[in-house]
């Protein structure tokens, strides 16, 4: 998951934190243009609860990408 800013990432962070859902902040991949270097990993299966939480709590996110078999990033 990309956000819009930083400030974006770092409040998906604690978002997910305090919902005790899985994930964590990562440099985001050079192929993946977004707007800040931050981006969430987290379990493919949780996308729902974790989009839910964040749109709760006010905290904006870009695009959702999963990895493929071959190693590049496809748009969820």
């Amino acid at each position: 998951m990309t956000f819009p800013s930083t400030h974006d990432a770092i409040g998906a962070e604690k978002v997910l934190a305090a919902l005790a859902l899985p994930g964590r902040l990562v440099a985001t991949p050079e192929r993946i243009s977004a707007g800040c270097g931050f981006s969430m990993k987290f379990p493919l299966a949780e996308t729902v609860r974790i989009q839910e939480g964040l749109t709760q709590a006010g905290v904006s996110y870009a695009e959702i990408y999963r990895i493929a078999n071959n190693r590049t990033y496809v748009r969820v």
